[in-house]
């Protein structure tokens, strides 16, 4: 997990409160999508018939796109997006679901950080 060493240098700077003020991590514009598509592409990979309905009625507005600028990790970690967004929310909804069979938060979470290391 070596390629980690910078990411684990500022979460150490961020926890002792000496980071360099906020930072995002996020995907690129190739990767934005719809909340309706995250929400069927969830339901899909989740299986079992879930699904999900938009309730009718007038609601709060929302924005059309929430987007993080991730340029600051990009220039000064040399942080580069390695997941994109169908892999990203495959992995989210595994997490979760064999976290709800009973499977280890931390160990989940560990698997899926060396899974992450081992992208090129």
């Amino acid at each position: 997990l070596d390629c980690l060493a910078g990411y684990l240098d500022l979460v150490d700077a961020l926890l002792a409160g000496t980071g360099t003020g906020e930072w995002n991590i996020g995907p690129g514009k190739e990767s934005f999508v719809s909340v309706a598509t995250v929400a069927d592409r969830a339901a899909a990979r989740w299986g079992g018939g879930a699904a999900w309905t938009s309730q009718p009625g007038t609601h709060p507005h929302e924005a059309n796109l929430l987007a993080l600028d991730a340029t600051k990790a990009q220039q000064v970690l040399g942080w580069t997006n390695r997941l994109p967004f169908p892999l990203s929310l495959d992995w989210t909804v595994d997490w979760a679901k064999s976290f709800a069979d009973g499977e280890s938060a931390g160990g989940l979470a560990l698997d899926q950080v060396r899974r992450f290391a081992a992208l090129r």
